[in-house]
């Protein structure tokens, strides 16, 4: 698997830091020339890392991307078929209904008309207040805070937080 991105950066620091503490001064050409080649190899080897690690983000990137665009195609193929399983339904309910048929057997399954009741609403304006629930949803507003912090003000309960991202290039 190779050495780690951390090991190298702390492999680079400490040869830095040993070429502080002794002085350039102290150190011989043939040493000079090794820790110039030493540490253009860790320079090599933290770029060929860079690479990977990037490399591999951008494949994990087209794989979600895929991913999404699949489970896309899988929801639309869904969706299908539950559109294909109402009208197959409603179809075979209207025959039924039109020939005042309550049940219908077949050799492994039946079908029958099941009756239910529901609400069926024909002017809101008439239901009484007590029929009527009331939502409501309270959100907090972050950028509106934030605004209100960068403009000098204190908004209790709140602090400017500073956050950092990976940018991939």
């Amino acid at each position: 698997m190779g050495i780690a991105l951390k090991d190298i950066e702390m492999e680079i620091s400490g040869v830095l830091e040993v070429i502080d503490e002794s002085g350039e001064t102290e150190l011989t050409e043939e040493q000079k020339a090794d820790i110039e080649s030493y540490l253009a190899e860790l320079g090599q080897q933290e770029a060929d890392k860079i690479d990977g690690f990037v490399g591999y983000c951008r494949m994990l990137e087209k794989q979600a991307k895929a991913l999404k665009e699949e489970a896309a195609y899988l929801e639309a193929r869904a969706k299908t078929r539950e559109n294909t399983l109402k009208f197959l339904k409603q179809s075979y309910q209207g025959v039924m209904e039109q020939n005042g048929l309550k049940k219908l057997s077949g050799q492994l399954y039946s079908v029958s008309m099941r009756e239910s009741k529901s609400c069926r609403v024909e002017d809101e304006s008439l239901i009484p207040e007590e029929y009527w629930t009331v939502k409501t949803t309270r959100t907090l507003s972050k950028a509106d805070a934030l605004a209100a912090m960068k403009r000098g003000e204190s908004v209790p309960g709140c602090a400017i937080g500073i956050t950092h991202s990976l940018m991939l290039r």
